[in-house]
């Protein structure tokens, strides 16, 4: 990052600091609560958090005190799923062997400096940020919006950070990374950014925070600045525009009739690079919508998972508009365009969706 970008970034977030009182937004908030009585730690840690009347304060003992109760590292499987599910609230991520291997393998790369991708970062670094706390964090969709936004007030042009998935207003509403590359700006491979992130929070709370010894409570911070005072920003510019919209996410739920689109940006799904893309809820069946990048080309994906015994009526429309048939027991079809023709490809993808939509209505 440019010298001067990095100041004007630095001077841009300690304006921040002091619009956002992390012991006030821990305490409001109960989804800030330890769940401590189920966290499989020794009884004095457990009773010294108990001890403890402020959630920020707790949050805070739990971050200094938890990696020495895992050694330093993830082996403690029970901490690892304990940390993701029930603290960090993925209820969705499954405790299994093949999941535990994933955290480890996660680990392993990341401390001996190889890539380590961005599949699952959300839960992943919640596992790290733990482990070892003065050096890793946790990275998802509600920090990465934050610093973005950042990174485009110090006039940044590039080392913008790829926004991992989720299910929160901020990817529903406000597609900051479609702003980004209208505007041309470059963003960090997926490869390489977890790790910069890290070195790049270091390095602010260093600076913002001379001689402080907690750089986790930037993290904290980026991560409160997101769903008021920065997604407020980013309405009261571009409410209005085809960037922002407060009703993206549809849901209806009827038992078997259960409707819902959930929208994601830039990120790793299936193991593909995508740079935008919807999953699709109907019924029983589950079908992606995607827009990727492939090999100085793009490609727009449409992947079903699905119990149905005869194939979607989708598919048949697919191929008429020039899809091609992939896969084996769940079918994928794509089609790919020059880099050239991303209107193309965004027209496409819209008329997909618009297709699959009424649908369930009838």
């Amino acid at each position: 990052m440019k010298i001067d970008v990095y100041q004007k970034l630095k001077s841009t977030l300690e304006k921040y600091v002091s619009k956002v009182n992390l012991v006030t937004a821990y305490n409001s908030d109960n989804r800030y609560n330890i769940p401590i009585d189920t966290c499989p730690v020794g009884d004095s840690l457990r009773e010294r958090i108990r001890g403890l009347a402020c959630n920020f304060e707790k949050n805070l003992l739990l971050k200094r005190e938890l990696c020495n109760e895992m050694n330093h590292g993830v082996g403690n499987c029970a901490l690892n799923f304990w940390i993701i599910r029930e603290w960090g609230g993925i209820k969705s991520y499954k405790v299994s062997k093949t999941n535990q291997e994933r955290i480890m393998s996660f680990w392993d790369n990341l401390t001996k400096g190889r890539d380590v991708g961005l599949q699952t970062i959300s839960s992943l670094s919640k596992v790290s940020s733990f482990a070892a706390p003065l050096s890793y964090f946790v990275f998802d969709s509600r920090v990465a919006f934050s610093l973005n936004w950042l990174l485009r007030k110090a006039g940044a042009t590039t080392d913008y950070f790829p926004m991992p998935s989720g299910r929160n207003k901020l990817t529903n509403h406000c597609n900051l990374v479609g702003v980004l590359r209208n505007e041309n700006k470059a963003f960090i491979s997926n490869q390489d950014a977890y790790k910069s992130y890290c070195r790049l929070i270091v390095k602010l709370y260093k600076d913002i925070y001379p001689g402080g010894k907690e750089p986790y409570i930037l993290e904290m911070l980026l991560f409160q600045l997101a769903p008021v005072i920065i997604y407020n920003e980013f309405k009261n510019e571009f409410e209005g525009t085809d960037f922002f919209c407060e009703h993206k996410q549809e849901s209806r739920n009827n038992g078997e009739d259960m409707f819902q689109i959930e929208e994601f940006m830039n990120c790793s799904i299936k193991g593909r690079r995508v740079n935008y893309g919807s999953l699709i809820t109907v019924g029983k069946d589950k079908i992606y919508v995607l827009v990727g990048s492939l090999q100085r080309a793009l490609y727009c994906e449409v992947l079903f998972s699905t119990n149905r015994k005869q194939p979607n009526p989708l598919q048949s429309e697919l191929l008429k508009k020039g899809f091609q048939l992939k896969g084996g027991r769940y079918p994928y079809f794509i089609k790919k365009f020059s880099v050239e023709q991303e209107k193309d490809v965004r027209c496409l993808y819209e008329s997909i969706i618009s297709e699959i939509r009424p649908q369930t209505k009838k």
